[in-house]
Formats: structure tokens, C-alpha cells, sequence
């Protein structure tokens, strides 16, 4: 296994903040995914924490995160969802309305696969729209990560007021900014939603990982 990563400086990371959506139910996994143990004895989302701390400056959880206790004293954040059990838009939607930031990396809380370089590339091509990864073939991989900029509320507001709710749907056909990647990073995008997904991830361990504590 490799050794921890140090984290960047406050100058060398991404000016804006950072979001891990953690609202879910966890049918499919049976229990809170947040929690679940990994490969080195840390919860799921803590891997996820670490990796988005390392590129953003301010790091926060939206959601009931029902599996994993933000430490005492923490300089993390948990904003409680606005509409309970309204699935990932509405946790956007919290997001977007908190008023913390210009615009937000939002990932979620089962990727514990995802690496700094990838969502670096995708925060530099942050702008205006928002921004997601995708394959060179144009197939659509899914919302997350994702760069939303807070501009986007109103139409995140009016998809939710008549009744949408997926995030494919909203932001999929609008004008948005593509970032592409390699068969190789795709698999940085897996969610670990099951406990299928579960085995196979610790059957197939990550040689070189970086430390949730790193």
C-alpha cells in the first residue's frame, strides 16, 4: 500500500467547496453506506472526505449521513436536507440554496474510488455551466462528480417544483460542460451500492490507496 499523501496547501487547492451527498436510504446496501468499512479499516465516506479535501478548501456533507458522526471540532459542515428522502436533486437543491459558495464539486458518498487528478481536471474546467466527466464516445457515466455552480437553482428549483427529480434529466440536455476522460478513469466513477458491489471492491482492494487520515 502506499504511503499517505500529505494534503495540498490552503494556496494549492481549489478556491470553492467541496460536497459529499449523503441523504440516501441505502435500500440496495441493507445498511447506512457512510460507515461501511473499507479495506483499511475507515469508513466509505472517509475516503471520499479525504480525496475532496485535498482538492477544495471547504469540504461539507448534505444530508442525513446516518452512518458516520462528523468528529468534535471537525471543520466539516452538514447541512440537513430541505426536502427529507427527495433523492440527489434535492440534496443539490440544499446545497445550491445554503449560500456558501459560487459553486460547489459535489460527489457522492459511495465513490470511494475517486483520486485528486480526476476531480482537478474536472474543477479546472469549472465555469460559468455546469461541468461533468464523461467518455470520449459521448455516453453519458452520471452526475457525479459534478461541478454546479449556484447560478444553477433556479433551474434546479423549477425541475423539483413540477415534479423532476432526477439529475440525469435536468442537467443532461442543457447546456453544460464536458470534461473527457479514459476507460482507466471510468472506473474511479463506481458507486459501491450493494453488497455485491461491496465484495468485489474488497476482493479487488486497491494496491496503492491514499489515506483517509493523509
Amino acid at each position: 500500500m502506499a504511503m499517505a499523501e500529505s494534503t495540498p496547501s490552503i494556496e494549492d487547492r481549489w478556491p470553492h467547496t467541496g460536497a459529499v451527498l449523503a441523504g440516501g436510504q441505502s435500500r440496495r446496501m441493507g445498511e447506512p453506506k457512510e460507515g461501511i468499512v473499507l479495506w483499511d479499516g475507515q469508513p466509505m465516506i472517509q475516503h471520499v472526505l479525504a480525496t475532496l479535501g485535498r482538492v477544495c478548501r471547504h469540504v461539507v456533507i448534505i444530508g442525513q449521513c446516518r452512518g458516520f458522526e462528523i468528529p468534535d471540532g471537525s471543520p466539516l459542515v452538514r447541512l440537513p436536507d430541505l426536502r427529507p428522502g427527495g433523492g440527489p436533486l434535492a440534496g443539490i437543491e440544499t446545497l445550491l440554496r445554503s449560500g456558501l459558495d459560487s459553486g460547489y464539486l459535489v460527489v457522492a458518498c459511495d465513490q470511494p474510488l475517486l483520486r485528486e487528478p480526476l476531480l482537478r481536471r474536472l474543477v479546472t474546467a469549472a465555469g460559468a455551466r455546469p461541468c461533468f466527466l464523461r467518455p470520449e464516445d459521448g455516453s453519458w457515466l452520471g452526475p457525479f462528480p459534478g461541478y454546479f455552480p449556484a447560478a444553477c437553482l433556479e433551474q434546479v428549483d423549477l425541475a423539483l417544483r413540477r415534479g423532476v427529480t432526477s439529475v440525469r434529466r435536468v442537467f443532461a440536455e442543457s447546456d453544460v460542460t464536458w470534461v473527457p476522460i479514459s476507460p482507466e478513469e471510468q472506473s474511479q466513477l463506481k458507486s459501491i451500492d450493494s453488497p455485491a458491489d461491496l465484495a468485489e471492491l474488497l476482493q479487488s482492494a486497491p494496491e496503492e490507496t491514499d489515506s483517509p487520515g493523509g
